[in-house]
Parts: structure tokens; sequence; C-alpha cells
């Protein structure tokens, strides 16, 4: 079955249907796994970024979870940390838990992930080694709405005076615990997907939002007030590791490196693979190596129509990523979706940083020109490959852009201090501009059908999410699921390791 708009929007819409349906019946877990199932359509395609609907149902099932009272008052220097992703090197989590350890406050962090305590971890040993921190895993054996109830009561007898929530777009039963807690406990929400649709808007006291267009977006289409939005562009947290090599053919080439999850690098033009294809065609010295998550198998398709396989080399994973960035020559961005955290970690390491900006793409100027401004994109495909071909050709041209993009960007000092001065003042104290394009930074569903049809990505997740009843609700799903674990299971470990 080929996924079209018109199927995903009906798919979002009925999803959203059961869920109410399943509510007025009192099944209030089944009624949360709808809610997911449908925000993850929402997500995923970027349809809008709240449904007001949505939010009704969590806030009702918020009032059928049982209140507690803490019967103390609020520790002011204690707080909880919800994350939902709960990984090296993914969101925010280590820069906030970074700045929250500053402060020297409690922490009792809550996590969705099954048997962190027991993993090997940057993410854990940094809490183990922090003696003011509590880790608290949710049971996996309990049904939505106890899942809801636990973190509840988990945040209650903390007796921590705020929230912070570092959670997935679908995090339902996470939303219905927020819902019911009462207003002294102050909810900071850190914006980790400010691009598209999550579930959540009503409850937060503040968001964090890392760069103008968040603010605007949450501003103007999520009904967050502008009073609530706390502007703080983050860093790049640098783990160090063994740097892992790279693959021979880059021996003696000048290494021009790019990266992130595959669908950032499919569109209908395939205009990533021909900017690829003209840097390479110009620059006989250079090779492109790639790491990140995806259907290796689609991207091979690509690298072999556009004539690249000897030149454009993907790398996989890599737990080395610090050390890759170190020892690359120049930074390629992401299109049509651009990167933020890869950005940061050339731009703090001082890698110059190249970009194709296009009228319908953001550039990566919105990511790494935190304190002042550089021009780092190009509006035409020439121009970039020529800026490429001068970087390529000279040391010193590639150290001195470097070093002028580094001192952009925000130090982990300065992060820290400005964290600390919003949770004193409450108040936004970085200013932004709000005549921030929409069309440079939208999605729409079109930007992410051709990857899906291609990968199922998205319906292995669907699957996942529903469960049992996949087996009718949604069969064709299930079969495309079936089919990608047959193809080499790579594509459904990613999805396992990120759900």
């Amino acid at each position: 079955m080929v996924l079209t708009e018109e199927k995903i929007v009906g798919l979002f819409s009925k999803y959203k249907k059961k869920a109410q349906t399943a509510y007025k019946r009192g099944k209030y877990s089944k009624c949360l796994k709808y809610i997911k199932a449908a925000s993850l359509t929402g997500y995923f395609f970027y349809l809008g970024y709240k449904d007001d609907e949505l939010e009704d149902l969590l806030q009702a099932l918020s009032s059928h979870l049982e209140a507690r009272d803490s019967g103390e008052v609020l520790i002011q220097t204690g707080c909880v940390f919800y994350d939902s992703l709960s990984a090296d090197n993914e969101g925010l989590v280590q820069q906030y838990l970074r700045a929250i350890m500053c402060m020297g406050l409690k922490i009792t962090y809550i996590t969705e992930k099954k048997g962190f305590k027991e993993r090997k971890s940057i993410l854990k040993m940094m809490l183990e080694e922090y003696e003011n921190s509590e880790i608290i895993e949710i049971p996996s054996d309990l049904a939505y709405m106890g899942k809801a109830q636990f973190v509840y009561d988990q945040i209650i007898l903390s007796k921590a005076s705020r929230l912070f929530i570092h959670s997935h777009p679908t995090s339902s039963y996470a939303c219905t615990a927020f819902y019911a807690l009462p207003d002294t406990i102050k909810k900071y929400k850190i914006n980790l997907t400010d691009q598209t649709f999550w579930i959540g808007t009503r409850f937060i006291d503040y968001s964090f939002e890392f760069r103008a267009f968040g603010c605007v977006l949450s501003s103007r289409e999520r009904g967050i007030s502008k009073g609530k939005l706390l502007m703080l562009p983050y860093y790049p947290v640098f783990n160090e590791s063994k740097f892992l090599g790279f693959p021979q053919e880059a021996d003696g080439k000048v290494i021009l490196f790019s990266g992130g999850n595959h669908y950032k690098i499919y569109s209908k033009d395939d205009m990533f693979f021909k900017i690829a294809q003209a840097i390479l065609d110009s620059n006989p010295n250079v090779i492109l190596l790639f790491a990140g998550k995806g259907d290796l198998n689609e991207l091979n398709a690509k690298l072999t129509k556009y004539g690249l396989t000897e030149r454009f080399i993907p790398i996989g994973h890599r737990s080395d990523i610090t050390e890759v960035f170190r020892h690359c020559d120049i930074y390629l961005n992401t299109y049509p979706i651009g990167g933020g955290l890869m950005l940061q970690y050339a731009a703090l390491l001082g890698k110059p940083i190249v970009c194709y900006q296009s009228e319908t793409t953001a550039g990566a100027e919105d990511i790494v020109c935190q304190l002042k401004r550089v021009p780092v994109s190009d509006r035409d495909i020439p121009s970039l490959v020529g800026r490429v071909q001068k970087l390529a050709n000279s040391p010193e041209d590639r150290q001195a852009y470097g070093k002028k993009i580094q001192e952009c960007m925000v130090t982990e000092e300065k992060f820290n201090q400005t964290f600390e001065k919003y949770l004193a003042k409450g108040k936004n104290l970085i200013p932004y501009s709000e005549e921030v394009s929409y069309k440079e930074h939208t999605k729409d569903i079109k930007d992410k059908l051709d990857y899906e049809n291609s990968t199922k990505e998205f319906q292995c997740r669907f699957v996942k999410t529903i469960g049992m009843p996949s087996l009718w609700e949604c069969p064709d799903f299930l079969y495309n699921a079936i089919r990608v674990v047959i193809r080499g299971n790579r594509l459904f470990k990613t999805i396992k390791n990120n759900t």
C-alpha cells in the first residue's frame, strides 16, 4: 500500500476518534495508546503543531488519576527531570542536567527506558557520579494509565518545586500525569522538536526554546504566551572516546563530512545527492563520509544512481562522533532537513561549515550563529561548490573560516549562567526576532511521504505503538513492518532504540 497525504490525514483523524470513543467507554489506557498513535502520525508527517481535541482528552484523563498530597512544603532546591529518550548524544538531556548540577539542585530523574540502570552509558554515569540524584524507571509491565499514575506519584513524592520535561512528542501517559500536577510545581518544557507536532501544550509554565523559529511557532501556533518562552541556545556535549578510524578510501583525501538520520537527505528532486555529485566532480581531492541511522539499502541505491559509490561512503552510527569531527576537514549540512546538534559539533570544534539553502529551507546560521552572524549558507549550487573548492585547497582558509564560526557559539558556561537566571527571574533574557520566515523552516507531509514509502519507518513505529491490535487494525502496516525486519533488521533496531 502506497501512503498518500489523504491516507495519512485520515489515519490521524481515525485514531483521534478511536481515542475519544475509548475514553467514553472508560477504557483509559486504550485511549492513551490511541492518542500516542495519532500524535505519532502528526509528529512524523508534520500535521500542524498541536491538536486541541487531543489536549482535551489528556486533560480529561488526568482527572481520573488518584490525587496525592505530599503533606509538606515543596523543596525549592529539588527538581524532577523527566526523560523519554535517556540516550547519549540525543536531545538536550546532558546540557540541561549539567546546568541543574551546576546549581547543586537535588535531581529525581524519571526515565521511560526499560533497563536504564543496567546500561553502560555516559548519561547514567553522569547521574550516578552526582551525589544528589536518584534514578527512577517507569515499570514496563504497567498499562498506560498505571504508568501515568506512577509518574504522577513519583513527582509528588519527590516534593520538588520544579519539573523539567525532556519528552518525546508522543508521550501520552506522561502528559496525563503532568496535567494532574498542582500549579505549585513549575513545569518547564525543553522544546526539542520545534518544527513539528507534539502533545502537552497547555500545562506548560515555561518553554525553553533554542532558536527564534521555535519561539515564534510556540507563540503563534501552539498558543503558548510569549511570557512563558525562554530563549536558550544550546551547545554540543563532547563525549571523549577512542577514534575508530575512517575507511581506506579516505586516505590522502580532504574529508567532507555530513551526517544525521537518513530521512534528512531524501527529497523528490534528490537535491542532496546532486549537491554531493557537483562537489565531488569538481573536487577530485575530496571524499564525502556520511554517518547516521537509516535504511542502508535505500541509501546505496541513491549512490549508485548518481555514480557516487566510491566517493560518498556511509560510515554508519558512530559512537566516536566527537573524534569523527576532529578528523574531518569540512562539514556539509544535510538537505532538505538541516542538522542541529551535528552543526554545533562542527562549529564548536572549529570546522568550516558549508550549507545549501533553498527558498523553502533554513540556513545553518539559525543553529550556529548564536552570538554573532557569519555567512555560512549558499543559495545556489555553483557558489557552494566554489566555497568547498576554496576550502579544500587551503588548510589556512579552513582554519580561519572554522574559527570565525566557532566564535559565534554559546559556551557551556554561558548556557549554565543563563539557565540559572531563568529559574530565578522567570522571564526571557535573550532577544529574538519575530520576523521569522515560516517558508524557510516549515515542513509538510510531502517531505516525508516518499521517504516513508521507501523505508516503512513510520509503519514500523506505528505497529510497535498499537501492539497486538495491529493484526486487525492495520494489517498492511504489520506486513510491511515484518518485511523490514526480514530485510536485515537494521531499521527495526533503529526504531526500537529510539521509541
